[in-house]
Order: structure tokens, then C-alpha cells, then sequence
């Protein structure tokens, strides 16, 4: 079975109120019927996920990733006799003010989308969304529960 692992990266605004999404442009992507991707790819063989997606951000829209984000999902996108696709879903938070980037040739446009599941979301993404918020929830929770 052959093993491809991808790693995406979530750039949530400090208040978690936006994310950044790219929308889709290259060809051999047609038959995803999502409009809506986020930064990040596949690991060459050999290669270090984290190292990967630090690539691909340079790659895709010119992002130098400093400080190590962190994983809130790790998903079999596919997973049968012959290939298993897993993709890790990682999180920064970012003061989108400040963000600089320049589109690759692989999208179309960046846009700013509400931080929340979306329909128009591939399910993976939508998943890691309601993982992040999910930690996110509970750690306002116990930073609220009183110390005893």
C-alpha cells in the first residue's frame, strides 16, 4: 500500500473570528466540488510533514512559517487496498492585519471566511474546524473554572 501524507495549515485571526482560504484554480482538481481549500500539501517521500507544509506555505502564497503550529486533526482521506491518503490539519493563530502573502499558481484567490464549518468545505476541514473550536471551548472553560 502506498502511504502519501498531507499537511494543511488553518491561519485563524487572534480572535477566531476569520480563517484564510484558497480558492481552487488547477485543473486536475475539478472533480473536488469544493471551492475552498487551505494552505499546505503533499510530503515528498522522505520528507518531514511539518518540513512539507512549511514548503508548501512558501509555494502556495509565500507564508514563512516561524513558530511550530499546532495539530488538531490527523484524517485517513483515503484508505483502501492499494493507497492511504492522511492529512494533518495544523493551527496558527495570526494577526491577519499583518498578513503579506502572494498567490502561487495553484489558486485562485485568497479570501477570508468566517471561522465555522462551511458546507462548501471538503468534510475534512470541516472536521478540523469543529476540532480547533472544540479545544478552544475548553480551554476558555477551565481558564474560567475556579481554582480551589
Amino acid at each position: 500500500m502506498k502511504l502519501i501524507i498531507g499537511a494543511k495549515l488553518l491561519i485563524v485571526s487572534t480572535d477566531w473570528s476569520q480563517f484564510v482560504c484558497l480558492t481552487r484554480r488547477r485543473v486536475d482538481h475539478l472533480s473536488w466540488k469544493e471551492k475552498f481549500d487551505i494552505p499546505g500539501g503533499k510530503a515528498k517521500e522522505g520528507e518531514e510533514p511539518l518540513d512539507a507544509l512549511k514548503r508548501e506555505l512558501i509555494e502556495e502564497i509565500n507564508f514563512k512559517l516561524t513558530d511550530d503550529p499546532e495539530l488538531v486533526d490527523a484524517s485517513s482521506i483515503i484508505n483502501n487496498d492499494e493507497i492511504q491518503v492522511v492529512r494533518l490539519t495544523y493551527l496558527i493563530e495570526y494577526d491577519l492585519r499583518f498578513l503579506d502573502v502572494e498567490l502561487g499558481s495553484e489558486h485562485g484567490a485568497i479570501a477570508l471566511r468566517p471561522f465555522c464549518e462551511d458546507a462548501g468545505f471538503h468534510p475534512v476541514l470541516n472536521r478540523a474546524i469543529r476540532h480547533a473550536l472544540s479545544r478552544r471551548r475548553r480551554y476558555n472553560l477551565e481558564l474560567k473554572a475556579p481554582r480551589g
